[in-house]
């Protein structure tokens, strides 16, 4: 009867439905985004062991392209007590990935869907790409110790360390366009035969000019190279790179062995016993505020960063639901004690031939729940398929965000909705009854 009780005003059902199960899904929504900040990938992605050493354009925001670590930062370092381990990380300038035509291809494709990046500082690169005037791929080329390579994540293919160290493989960072395109927008994909090219000690070069005779590129002739298969397809860390990347180009990574020959150490993490931390962190701090151009960071220090910025993030959160979740009790409140005072002239009727006080108050409760129980199942199967929809692009822009669909909402809200279920038409009806019967029939006529 009080499913059938419901139905009389299919508008204000509806209404007040809508207006519950949207409170209860955006609640679902934010405390689902909040708890998604991962801070395991937090860490990962900031720093790599318990402390990462390198010039302060390495460890801070970038203020220019020097990235060279003062040797004797690095020998202080490697003088404290209580190193398990030592990792270096490598860039080296002077090399291309060359583009073949397969891979030209697929550049043309990307750039019909409006997904490579065009600015006013391109120089006509994207052009001179595509149309085959121009081969290098554009990138940064790395080394990382063995330990590091175990921090890339691995999009496509697969990461085999003996077969990688034999110097005939490579794995290659995602393309950077519009965004970070996914890894099967890739023009190369594991199997694939590349050329890479190196600056050897007989190689010249000359200057790339346009028709004003400004300089927009330079090549370099009788480059030693080489012929790799890819690996893999991977993601770099931020705590692993220079923090800078290529317009419509990807980073690549070669065996540390082959970079070290021609590169540059940019950046050493250490891991150190627990007991060692606090006088290895005193060192690097010393010697890092004589030289303000050294620079550190620690595990503890970035977990701390983490957590401040969690803490605010979840301040706003629980506000924002505490407003959402009590807007949707008052819509509830509102709409019952609003159905209750439109149907006094059915409730008096009811009584008039016989329904008694309990019976109608047992019709109503069970109104009250029915909206909450419609409610939740409704925010339940429209929530969790919109929150993901909408999370998961938050997790392919925001590195330490895992989407984790949370119950936690129903398990707050439908509670208290169904308390106000029982107490709003309860005492609603209460002041209602204050009026006879009779009263109520002659004021609805």
């Amino acid at each position: 009867m009080a499913i059938a009780n419901m139905g009389r005003n299919k508008r204000s059902t509806v209404t007040v439905i809508a207006a519950i199960s949207f409170s209860i899904g955006l609640l679902a929504l934010i405390i689902t985004a909040v708890s998604s900040f991962s801070p395991d990938q937090y860490l990962k992605q900031r720093i790599a062991g318990d402390y990462l050493l390198g010039h302060i354009n390495i460890i801070s925001s970038p203020r220019d392209g020097e990235v060279a670590i003062d040797p004797a930062y690095l020998a202080l370092a490697d003088a404290q007590e209580g190193i398990e381990s030592r990792s270096e990380m490598w860039v080296c300038y002077g090399s291309r990935l060359l583009v073949d035509e397969k891979a030209r291809e697929q550049y043309r494709k990307l750039d019909a869907e409006g997904k490579l990046k065009r600015t006013v500082y391109d120089e006509g690169l994207p052009d001179r790409l595509l149309g085959g005037e121009e081969d290098n791929m554009g990138g940064f080329f790395y080394g990382y110790s063995e330990e590091l390579l175990q921090n890339l994540k691995v999009l496509e293919g697969t990461l085999d360390m003996e077969k990688f160290m034999s110097g005939n493989y490579i794995l290659l960072d995602t393309l950077r366009g519009e965004e970070q395109l996914s890894a099967r927008d890739h023009v190369y994909h594991p199997g694939d035969k590349v050329m890479v090219e190196h600056i050897a000690e007989d190689s010249t070069f000359y200057e790339v000019k346009n028709e004003a005779g400004e300089t927009v590129s330079i090549r370099y002739e009788n480059m030693a190279s080489k012929e790799y298969e890819v690996m893999a397809i991977v993601e770099i860390p931020f705590s692993m790179n220079l923090h800078r990347y290529t317009r419509n180009g990807c980073d690549v990574i070669l065996p540390l062995q082959e970079i070290t020959e021609r590169g540059e150490l940019f950046a050493v993490s250490y891991q150190v016993k627990d007991g060692y931390q606090k006088a290895f962190e005193s060192a690097v701090r010393e010697y890092s505020d004589a030289y303000p151009k050294m620079g550190y960071a620690s595990k503890e220090s970035v977990r701390k960063e983490f957590e401040s910025m969690m803490t605010v993030v979840a301040v706003l959160g629980i506000t924002l639901c505490a407003v959402i979740a009590l807007i949707g009790i008052l819509n509830f409140i509102n709409a019952m004690v609003t159905e209750i005072i439109s149907g006094k002239r059915e409730f008096a009727m009811l009584q008039s031939i016989g329904m008694t006080d309990e019976q109608l108050k047992k019709m109503l409760i069970w109104e009250g729940i029915s909206y909450v129980g419609i409610s939740g199942m409704i925010a339940l199967l429209v929530g969790a398929p919109l929150s993901w929809i909408v999370l998961k692009a938050v997790n392919q822009v925001v590195l330490f965000f895992e989407y984790h669909f949370r119950f936690l909402p129903f398990v707050i809200m439908l509670p208290e909705l169904a308390v106000v279920a029982v107490l709003t038409p309860v005492l609603a009806y209460r002041n209602m009854k204050k009026k006879s019967i009779v009263e109520r029939l002659r004021e609805a006529g």
